[in-house]
């Protein structure tokens, strides 16, 4: 061990108290390994590579399986390049929300859908508010729908999801 200053003579280093000056090896570096050069006695190592997660996939930002075509059920019409709704000759208006809702029913009318696959397409599959914000958005929608006199129905598919019906009653499933 040394420590910075000049030497006593006797090998014992001098020079202010606290600062300490690491020994020399043979050739006048740094004892042992220091970041520079290769480890005693060892063969140089390869980089470790650097990490690079793979980017999430690209959320869509309509709902998938909705085409260019308006979808209809009986008199309802989603135009989801105009991100419109019409009941016959009449707009219908809704929130973004309930607007994608529609268009994923209105994607295949009578289809079931999940609840899981609604809140995925429509809100996020990182969303980790309640489901309750699912059954808002459907009841505001049954209510629209039904006010605006058309045949087309929302219907709950009990313990499974939802289905968009171009007529009948509307009751549950």
């Amino acid at each position: 061990l040394h420590v910075a200053g000049g030497s006593r003579g006797d090998g014992v280093a001098s020079g202010p108290p606290g600062e300490f000056k690491p020994p020399r090896g043979p050739r006048g570096g740094h004892g042992g390994h220091r970041g520079g050069g290769l480890p005693p006695g060892g063969a140089p190592r390869a980089p470790r590579p650097a990490y690079h997660p793979p980017p999430p996939p690209p959320r869509p930002h309509r709902a998938p399986g909705v085409g260019p075509a308006p979808a209809a059920a009986g008199d309802l019409r989603v135009d989801t390049d105009a991100r419109r709704v019409w009941v016959g000759a009449d707009e219908l208006v809704v929130t973004a929300k309930e607007f994608d809702v529609l268009a994923l029913l209105g994607s295949s009318p009578g289809a079931v859908f999940t609840r899981e696959r609604v809140m995925d397409d429509v809100w996020d599959e990182n969303w980790f508010g309640s489901t309750k914000t699912l059954d808002t958005t459907i009841g505001r929608l049954r209510q629209k729908l039904e006010d605006s006199g058309t045949s087309a129905r929302i219907v709950t598919v009990r313990g499974v999801g939802f289905r968009l019906e171009s007529g009948g009653d509307g009751s549950d499933a």
